[in-house]
């Protein structure tokens, strides 16, 4: 019974795909500039039925989150924003979590955009870091968290809170993590995103 339906199945994609071939062909195609261009042509009646969830939407995104004396901007590995932005991770998880967080850790290239000096707003974050990223918390193995740290030695291309590293000739050298040295027998408490912890 397996085998038959197995047949079937292979019968049957093998069908669709030998339909498939015979009954679509391309006509024409063409490549069409989706930009400003089309502003000159906005509906009044569309604006009208969007304009209380535009105004709601530009209340949040104008919102006020922080001052900067400087501009940041995003460098591999040593850029101000990225320091700032993998600090304010562990500080802020640090305070929420139900656990204590030994170190953070975030990629570089997560930036598309530096802050302004002055005023930053929920916008200027969203043009920064316009992922939908979730934080998680990871329990990692010693030996894991130096084969990770090794990584970053070896690349450069993560940025770190609560840890210092030493590198000697391109190589992890001594790692320490919150002050104190790496410990082979520890299980410790990481911090970052999503995309990072796959």
């Amino acid at each position: 019974m397996k085998r038959r339906f197995s047949y079937f199945i292979i019968f049957l994609c093998i069908s669709l795909f030998a339909d498939a071939q015979s009954s679509y062909r391309l006509i024409s195609s063409e490549r069409i500039s989706v930009d400003d261009s089309y502003d000159a042509h906005r509906d009044a009646s569309l604006r009208r039925y969007l304009a209380p969830y535009q105004a709601l939407l530009d209340r949040d995104l104008h919102t006020v989150l922080a001052n900067a004396t400087a501009s940041l901007q995003a460098g591999d590995p040593s850029g101000a924003l990225n320091f700032w932005m993998v600090d304010a991770l562990f500080r802020q998880m640090s305070e929420h979590c139900d656990e204590p967080i030994d170190m953070a850790v975030i990629n570089n290239h997560a930036f598309r955009k530096a802050l302004p000096e002055g005023p930053i707003t929920m916008a200027d974050m969203y043009e920064c870091i316009p992922f939908e990223n979730e934080v998680v918390v990871l329990k990692m193995k010693a030996s894991d968290v130096m084969s990770l740290m090794k990584t970053i030695a070896r690349r450069g291309t993560e940025s770190f809170a609560n840890a210092s590293i030493e590198v000697k000739d391109g190589r992890l050298d001594k790692l320490t993590i919150n002050g104190k040295a790496w410990d082979k027998d520890r299980v410790y408490t990481i911090v970052t995103i999503d995309y990072l912890a796959q």
